[in-house]
């Protein structure tokens, strides 16, 4: 796939959409971690991406943005797309393809083959756990962004609290959801943003 579809099929992931910060993190994340991303090199004598271009952010944002939309969710901006029929035909294409065209879907399993997510997944499944990855503890994310001796749970941080279960039950990582749901911290913000 192309990278504006990558980026069409994970605000398409997202709960309520995604942030602009949140996508470019994302595409930082898999190139931190040496993933295969379908990125444009004018040259093929030039050096790898080590963090996203933001001019390159900018010519995709102005490739997508007629068909989005910002909102305001979760005190956060948030990209999603103005129509229902844009959302399901971004479902259908990149989240939910049928399974004789993810059988066929070679670019797919190219793209990510070496992650640890089992290639046999759909397509929708690898993008929610990008999103997953990404909302995730693992990378950083904790449920308080403030949260110090004089000003204790003073902010919480609510696209993580509201984004992880939801990615990590999409994409089946029962475990790591087991893991979240029992996180006292992560309740206790829940029930604060609630």
């Amino acid at each position: 796939p192309d990278l504006p579809g990558y980026l069409l099929g994970l605000i398409g992931a997202g709960k309520n959409g995604l942030a602009e910060d949140e996508l470019i993190g994302i595409i930082d994340q898999q190139l931190r971690l040496k993933r295969h991303l379908p990125l444009p090199t004018p040259d093929p004598a030039s050096p790898a991406y080590t963090t996203f271009p933001l001019v390159l952010w900018a010519r995709l944002y102005a490739e997508i943005d007629w068909m989005c939309t910002e909102r305001e969710i979760d005190s956060t901006r948030v990209l999603n797309f103005y129509h229902r029929q844009f959302r399901e035909a971004i479902e259908r294409r990149y989240l939910n393809p049928p399974a004789k065209a993810a059988s066929a879907n070679t670019q797919w399993r190219r793209l990510f083959a070496k992650r640890d997510v089992i290639t046999s997944t759909s397509s929708g499944q690898r993008l929610h756990a990008d999103l997953a990855e990404y909302f995730g503890r693992a990378n950083g994310q904790v449920p308080y962004i403030e949260n110090t001796a004089l000003r204790p749970r003073a902010r919480v941080n609510e696209r993580m609290v509201s984004e992880s279960a939801y990615q990590y039950f999409q994409s089946k990582q029962f475990h790591e959801l087991e893991t979240l749901l029992f996180d006292g911290e992560f309740l206790q913000a829940r029930i604060q943003i609630a």
